[in-house]
């Protein structure tokens, strides 16, 4: 059942938000990415890009959708697509069963993979794709992720993905999302839990209000940070790090975290005049990356 533009145009201005239509329009790359906050529109926005693109897609691919489990992809995708309150009457357009194979979108097949294992890239390999829809690809094996890029080999293939930040140095981020060659095949689309205009305030408030630190910078304002603090979850950089040293009264200890074919890592605390904890300097020393391994005794006499 295709759909009018009009329609589609209609639809997008009632339901969605300015950042969620400009996401749709422009999702015109071979790899489409939704990244962002919690609850912040960017799952919704990738589902009707996707179901637009099926409505329109070549026939000389296979379709897939693919996620950590198929409970995952039926979660989080295949059930709001079927929901009418979100997609109105295209929800009858998507049928499926929970936990199974396969899935119909406007009639076309779709295979519905769970990838939970860098042996899962063996369940697309040999497919000529279309299109896939991948549901929080962070979470996915970095294999699988390649393996999908091989498949997309049909005229005009493309993938649309989600996912929440994590750490800068994960495989996405790193080796797609900063890389300015891969760049340009991309479109990238980041979402802040503010830009979704069709929240409560209250419900805004109390979600900020769930986190802090580390998880308030990746879940609220979509950021990819590492996970310092990821001990202490309420780890503020611009609360917990200073950049001059007060005068520290008493010294406490050197903790050390002993290695040996891991890194050798110590930390020296005191207590500052205004009566708080300063872990007030470190040392490393990791024998993989230098090529060589240090004896105790030179261990010792370093710290």
């Amino acid at each position: 059942m295709p759909t009018s533009t009009a329609r589609s145009t209609q639809f997008l201005l009632e339901r969605f938000s300015p950042k969620q239509i400009l996401s749709t329009t422009f999702a015109n790359r071979r790899i489409n990415l939704w990244e962002g906050a919690v609850s912040s529109g960017k799952t919704i926005a990738s589902l009707w890009a996707w179901l637009m693109f099926v409505d329109r897609a070549s026939t000389s691919g296979e379709l897939v959708m693919i996620g950590k489990t198929r409970d995952a992809v039926y979660r989080n995708a295949l059930q709001p697509l079927m929901n009418p309150e979100i997609f109105e009457d295209l929800a009858l357009q998507v049928d499926y069963n929970p936990g199974a194979p396969t899935a119909r979108i406007f009639g076309r097949l779709i295979h519905v993979i769970g990838a939970n294992d860098v042996k899962s890239e063996n369940k697309i390999r040999g497919m000529t794709c279309v299109g896939a829809y991948v549901d929080e690809a962070t979470l996915l094996p970095e294999t699988l992720w390649d393996m999908l890029r091989t498949r997309m080999r049909a005229p005009g293939a493309r993938i649309f993905a989600t996912t929440n930040p994590d750490a800068p140095s994960l495989w996405l981020r790193e080796k797609f999302i900063d890389d300015p060659e891969v760049r340009r095949s991309m479109k990238v689309f980041s979402f802040e839990l503010d830009d979704n205009i069709h929240l409560t305030a209250d419900y805004v408030e109390e979600t900020k209000r769930m986190y802090s630190g580390l998880f308030y910078r990746r879940f609220i304002l979509g950021e990819w940070c590492a996970a310092e603090g990821a001990v202490f979850d309420m780890f503020d950089r611009s609360r917990h790090v200073v950049d001059i040293l007060p005068p520290i009264t008493r010294w406490l200890a050197l903790g050390v975290d002993y290695g040996t074919s891991n890194p050798t890592h110590a930390v020296l605390l005191g207590v500052g005049r205004d009566g708080c904890l300063y872990a007030a300097a470190d040392w490393r020393y990791d024998g993989r990356k230098a090529q060589r391994q240090i004896t105790d005794l030179e261990t010792s006499e370093r710290l």
